[in-house]
């Protein structure tokens, strides 16, 4: 059974509305512990698309790693997530705008993930972002990637509206055989492929590990 969340809202007192929606209630409709089971205690992690870095501060909260880095385009998300940072200092965490993978430090981790995140990069740089998150991912570490499932029809169709809504932009999802496909390229071994759903919310989980 899944352990109860830690409350870090109060860690972002000058969130927007909506970012502290989000915050508050993402995990209602996008369970965590299927992705932060793969994380070791004690590890490093890179967050790529972090937005306000509620993962990385939520894990912080938990005391199940020992540094985080989240990147991501937003430079208002990353200001509230370098906020939320300094309420965690047991924990070393950083957090960067950037405007593409290219921009993260070259330095390796032991998990990097991308959470909801491929369906927002642009096509032309969707391949060099997944090259990106495995060459920053230490020698049998783990790379989670999880996004909203593209079928059926109807649910990413108001996944869709979901990110209109809040991140106004229609979407494009990637094909998850083809984010499978890209992986094997770079030589990741697919430990864990997974669907599951939270209200009309279909998310797809893959789990990988380097050589």
């Amino acid at each position: 059974m899944a352990r109860a969340l830690p409350d870090i809202l109060p860690a972002y007192p000058t969130a927007g509305f909506l970012q502290r929606i989000m915050i508050r209630h993402r995990p209602d409709i996008c369970p965590p512990w299927p992705l932060y089971e793969h994380i070791p205690q004690g590890a490093s992690v890179l967050d790529i698309g972090c937005g306000t870095g509620a993962h990385l501060v939520t894990l912080a909260a938990l005391g199940q790693i020992s540094s985080g880095h989240g990147a991501d385009i937003s430079s208002k998300a990353i200001a509230q997530a370098a906020l939320a940072a300094t309420n965690y200092p047991q924990c070393d965490l950083t957090f960067q705008a950037i405007k593409s993978i290219d921009d993260v430090p070259q330095k390796q981790f032991d998990v990097t993930m991308m959470i909801d995140v491929m369906h927002h990069v642009p096509l032309k740089n969707r391949i060099a972002t997944l090259a990106g998150c495995v060459k920053r991912l230490k020698p049998r570490g783990f790379f989670i990637y999880k996004d909203m499932a593209d079928e059926p029809f109807f649910d990413a169709f108001l996944n869709r509206l979901h990110d209109l809504v809040i991140a106004r932009e229609w979407i494009r999802y990637l094909p998850l055989e083809v984010a499978v496909e890209w992986a094997a390229h770079f030589d990741l071994q697919l430990i864990r492929s997974s669907q599951y759903r939270k209200l009309f919310y279909r998310h797809e989980l893959l789990v990988f590990r380097k050589p």
